[in-house]
Formats: structure tokens, sequence, C-alpha cells
């Protein structure tokens, strides 16, 4: 249902992650987050503008199996945005999610954990993957491509959609806050199906830091990771919803297309769901990320 969500959204200028500085002091690194549960580590990242409440199913399903680490991103569903950023760190917040990410497995000696990553959460963890290549053991991708605007322009480049990707931004910065909730209501009922996760999505978003969203939103739109595919050597399981909208067919052309270049890939589509499939269809979705997690 990702393919539904990025058209309504961009149609509508309706926007649908980043731990504090990357390089924080290592006590604050490696207590940042509170694991859960007991078994091999994985790190559950949610996707734009989400809060880490959206793995509470998961965690859980998994907790007996699993040690669980949810990432909470500054900025985002009521969490404090990030100020001061140092220079020397990325700027986008995909890059600097993902180095935060590295420093956090290294700090508390972590022995290559699995991530998965929702949306830009996936997106994120696809950043780990390729820049950090000895940090994690495999991945699981939910509903993310590696460079979003082929949903709606297959020969989208990151040049050809700077322009849309600014003009979006700068309209999410500048709509007025009646605006804005109207915007992200609507898009989130083509995030899930049911009325209540709709309306939880769109607290979340209407919670997040305006500045931050805006900014993660076009940074996004415009970056491109299909060059790096091809250096990922750990198994990455791509999960996509189908639905009327994103049929399997279409689907499926799609993700595989865009990730060609993987060497070691799988791909589960999610029926009957749309871009959070951990709420439309939790049960299949946990299934998914188990069996990704414990294949040889």
């Amino acid at each position: 249902m990702f393919i539904r969500a990025i058209a309504i959204a961009l149609a509508a200028f309706a926007a649908l992650l980043s731990f504090g500085p990357a390089h924080a002091a290592p006590d604050i690194a490696c207590t940042r987050y509170e694991p859960v549960g007991t078994g091999p580590d994985v790190i559950l990242v949610p996707g734009l503008g989400s809060s880490p409440a959206v793995w509470d199913g998961t965690i859980a399903a998994l907790s007996d199996r699993f040690r669980l680490h949810r990432v909470a991103v500054p900025g985002f569903a009521g969490e404090p945005p990030e100020e001061d950023i140092d220079e020397s760190l990325p700027q986008d917040i995909p890059s600097r999610t993902a180095q935060t990410i590295a420093d956090y497995i290294a700090c508390r000696g972590l022995d290559r954990p699995a991530i998965v990553g929702h949306s830009m959460g996936g997106l994120t963890g696809l950043i780990v993957a390729s820049e950090h290549p000895d940090s994690i053991g495999r991945l699981v991708v939910i509903d993310a491509l590696p460079f979003y605007p082929l949903i709606f322009d297959p020969a989208a480049t990151e040049h050809s959609v700077a322009p849309q990707a600014a003009t979006f931004a700068q309209t999410i910065r500048s709509a007025d806050d009646a605006s804005f909730a109207q915007m992200q209501m609507r898009a989130a009922a083509s995030l899930a199906q049911s009325p209540d996760h709709a309306a939880m999505i769109a607290d979340w978003t209407l919670a997040s830091d305006r500045e931050t969203f805006a900014s993660a939103m076009q940074s996004v739109m415009t970056s491109d990771l299909r060059p790096a595919l091809p250096g990922i050597a750990i198994p990455v399981t791509i999960v996509y919803a189908t639905n009327h909208v994103a049929t399997p067919d279409r689907a499926k052309t799609l993700y595989e297309g865009a990730y060609s270049s993987l060497p070691d890939v799988k791909f589960v589509p999610i029926a009957d769901s749309y871009h959070f499939t951990m709420l439309d269809q939790p049960e299949t979705t946990i299934r998914a990320i188990e069996d990704a997690l414990k294949a040889k």
C-alpha cells in the first residue's frame, strides 16, 4: 500500500525517523533504548513521523524469542527535535539515523543484529547495510523502496525530483495548523485500513516537529540507494503490501524491479493491506518478520 500512500500524499501535499546526536557520549548512546525480551538482537526502526509504538504488537509477539530495541526518532511523534547538530555529521535525517544506529550497535557491543525497518525505517536500514556492512547480519524492509519517486515516475532521478521535493517540503512548513491537520488525516486514511489506526497515525504526525518532518520528507524523496544495492551482501527480505490499488502484479513488478541488484533478496507480499502492514495484517507481517530472522 506504500504505492497508494505516496501517490495520495503527493497529490494532496499531505506529508506522510533519528536518534540524538550521532556521536553522543557513550553512556547516552548505550542506554538510549531499553531492550525488551530475550534472544538474538533485533533493532526496530519506525517510519517517517511514526512512534516506536507502531511495533507494540510485534514486540508482544516476538519478545520471548528475540531481544528487541525500538528506535525513537527525535522530532517525530512527540519526541523532542534535535538541536545544534554537529556539522561533521550527516545532515539528512535518514543518513544521520543510520550513523546513530551503527554507533548504538558498537557501543552496546551487539553481535551483528538484524534491522527491521518500516517505510523510511527501511530506507535507513539500507543505508546502515551499505555504509556499515559489518554492523548488521540481516535486514527486513517493510513497504519501502530504495528510491521512493519510482512509484510515480520509473525514470525519476534525484536531480529530476529535487524541485518537487523542495516544493513539497515548503508546503509542509508553511501550511497553517488546521490545513496541515486536514491533510494528515486524509493521508492517514490511505495508510491503514482501520479508522482507529488511521487516527493514531495522523496523531503521530501532528505531534511531530514540522521542520524535522519536512526536512526528512525532502531527504527521502531525493535519496536514491539503488547504486548501493549490489554492495549489500547480507540477506535482505522485502515485505510489501498489496491491495486493490497496489495490485499483486503491479507491486511485484515495482518492488522486484527496484531491488533487482540486491545479491541476496527475498520478496514477501502481504495481501489486503495498506502501508502499515503490521497494523492491517499483524499476524502475516509478524510471521514474515520471524521467518526472515530465522532464515539460514
